[in-house]
């Protein structure tokens, strides 16, 4: 560089500008009035370090005509997005399959996108990864036979974790009997390891008795 440009000039890093990005607006999710993606979102629940997990998703033309479209895929390490026979038109009724592969490095929430560019409209397709507990041992139903009236029975539920990562977990009635108690109603299930609820059947009356719980986990 010329000696009287030196100081006045300064070198700047070059960057690639995705221009299928700038001034775009990727808020559609599922369909437009041209294209339709399977899955709407992409979940990957239940990971395990070390594993890599692949999804397949589908964008459908579901117009009358054919549609360019490109694929913007995900910006962070953690999820890769191709389309290897990817059509140049995309035919009404044909679709393009996008292979979404996730490789976590530790146990925490994950998000990214793929955006669709498209003519008309575009299209973002959300991408989730998290942990969860792989063993929720909680029966969709508790029989507790026969009980005399000034007997009690009670059975525990083994709530287990097998991630290093602790989980939330609350039980809501939903169709209250005095003939039951539920405990604890909420808690937490430490990180490779296990929580227990109690369910206590005291009978009032010789009849059948029914209780009927929700229990969610987070």
């Amino acid at each position: 560089m010329p000696s009287l440009l030196e100081g006045i000039v300064q070198d700047v890093a070059l960057h690639n500008v995705n221009y299928l990005e700038q001034n775009r607006v990727y808020s559609k999710i599922g369909t437009t009035r041209t294209l339709a993606t399977d899955p709407a979102v992409v979940h990957f629940g239940g990971f395990q370090l070390g594993n890599v997990y692949k999804q397949t998703v589908h964008v459908r033309n579901i117009s009358t005509n054919g549609v360019r479209i490109h694929i913007l895929p995900p910006s962070t390490p953690y999820f890769k997005a191709s389309c290897d026979n990817k059509r140049g038109l995309l035919v009404p009724g044909l679709a393009d399959v996008i292979d979404v592969e996730f490789s976590p490095t530790e146990y925490r929430y994950y998000y990214d996108c793929i955006k669709i560019h498209a003519e008309e409209e575009n299209l973002v397709i959300p991408l989730h990864a998290y942990p969860i507990m792989n063993e929720t041992k909680f029966p969709k139903r508790l029989d507790f036979g026969k009980v005399a009236i000034g007997d009690k029975l009670t059975k525990r539920v083994k709530m287990q974790c097998k991630v290093p990562i602790e989980f939330e977990f609350s039980i809501r009635v939903i169709k209250a009997n005095p003939c039951f108690k539920v405990e604890p109603l909420e808690g937490i299930v430490p990180a490779h390891g296990h929580a227990s609820v109690s369910v206590t059947f005291e009978p009032l009356t010789l009849s059948t008795q029914e209780l009927v719980l929700e229990v969610a986990v987070a």
